[in-house]
């Protein structure tokens, strides 16, 4: 099969999680001997390398990064090209030509002009898969948008492109945001979570004579990811007569702000900055920790650092609301109320458990979360789901796709 995967960044050029997904899964096809084709945009930060030698990675497509940002641009042309960009539709056009692809994959597309996208595809005769690991039409919730979006919607007949698409989701959190921001439920749905990796070593017990309770946080330093919520807790705790825990905060983002205020709450003997790692060797350090502190918005798509501590023992302390709270059982992670009580209740939990107890809540999180997240249950499920969703689609013809681009550009011109 011939795949053609759409990212609006692709490693080394990450922001998060998603690109990181995209590559993991392009990989995984290319692993299977498919014939996959990366359309992405140019790398500003980092040099190229290569992530397989499977992959044809073409950077043609143009990214606006001010749609990267929670509030659409004030901009008229800016905010009409989160909609559409004809620049990306007639490079994505080439690629098709070019390419002749069986399936198209979508994965982040903000900035790229993700609703002409769908109609673009759509118009040639392509069915394409969203992998949904983020609500890429969030902007549609402002006013502004939403009036712009009932019009774009009627012009380019997008109701039926949107039913059109085959959802992977992490999680229904993001599905339903999605639909909530669509007005509609896009298309149909299966849902699969983040994954882990499969040859992990054995939990190893931990051995503190002291009963030391080791937290650990591993994320965006940012007000959304909870740090600011957290500092808060840690003060309540030590208000509340509890000194018998450590947090060691690894991450990058606001560091000095960080540190500041964690020195204002007076947690100098009790909260460390590590520093920042990459993601292979904090998977292997989570096994050093009895839990994880993720407090983190409520929004959150799916959060792959909480998977990825559970399968190391690393018990997840965790919104109630986010996408992976979603899959993880209550007796394999805690699930809070995102607040200062919430996250300082769920630590408690912990410190008034005997340590052998502990250990035995930190092997069965560890023994559930490998059997759940594991990637060799989940991605011959995936590159099914793509299959499948193939055989629903026609392969279009050139003339196909040549005649939905110039039908496109003459209604945008209009």
């Amino acid at each position: 099969m011939k795949v053609l995967l759409v990212s609006n960044l692709f490693p080394p050029e990450v922001l998060g999680g998603y690109e990181l997904l995209a590559a993991e899964v392009a990989t995984m096809l290319a692993r299977q001997g498919h014939a996959v084709t990366v359309a992405t945009t140019p790398l500003v930060n980092r040099v190229d390398t290569q992530v397989d030698p499977r992959l044809s990675i073409r950077r043609s497509l143009e990214f606006n990064a001010n749609w990267l940002s929670p509030d659409p641009p004030s901009d008229a042309a800016e905010f009409r090209g989160g909609f559409l960009s004809m620049r990306n539709i007639a490079a994505l056009r080439l690629l098709l030509e070019e390419t002749e692809p069986d399936r198209v994959v979508l994965f982040n597309t903000d900035g790229l002009g993700t609703l002409g996208l769908i109609a673009f595809l759509h118009a040639c005769g392509h069915r394409p898969v969203h992998y949904m690991a983020d609500n890429v039409f969030r902007f549609l919730d402002s006013r502004q948008a939403a009036e712009t979006f009932r019009s774009f919607a009627r012009v380019f007949r997008l109701e039926p492109a949107l039913k059109a698409l085959s959802v992977l989701a992490m999680s229904r959190t993001v599905y339903d945001e999605a639909a909530h921001s669509l007005g509609t439920a896009p298309g149909t749905v299966a849902f699969v979570p983040g994954t882990v990796p499969d040859k992990l070593p054995p939990l190893v017990p931990r051995s503190d004579p002291e009963g030391t309770l080791r937290l650990v946080f591993s994320s965006r330093i940012a007000p959304h990811k909870g740090t600011l919520l957290m500092l808060d807790a840690l003060r309540l705790l030590l208000d509340r007569g509890e000194r018998g825990f450590t947090v060691d905060v690894f991450g990058n983002g606001g560091v000095p702000d960080l540190l500041q205020r964690a020195h204002a709450h007076g947690l100098g003997p009790h909260l460390r900055f590590a520093g920042g790692i990459g993601r292979e060797a904090m998977i292997q350090r989570f096994a050093d920790y009895d839990a994880l502190l993720f407090p983190t918005w409520m929004r959150e798509p799916f959060g792959l650092v909480a998977a990825e501590a559970a399968a190391q023992g690393c018990i997840p302390i965790v919104t109630a609301q986010t996408g992976v709270a979603e899959w993880l059982m209550t007796g394999d992670a805690i699930k809070i109320e995102r607040s200062v009580e919430g996250l300082a209740g769920g630590i408690q939990r912990l410190l008034y458990l005997p340590p052998a107890e502990r250990e035995a809540q930190r092997r069965r999180t560890s023994d559930a979360a490998r059997r759940l997240f594991a990637a060799d249950r989940w991605y011959p499920r995936i590159e099914r789901a793509i299959l499948d969703a193939a055989s629903c689609s026609r392969a279009p013809s050139a003339r196909d796709v040549e005649d939905a681009f110039f039908a496109m550009a003459r209604i945008w011109r209009g």
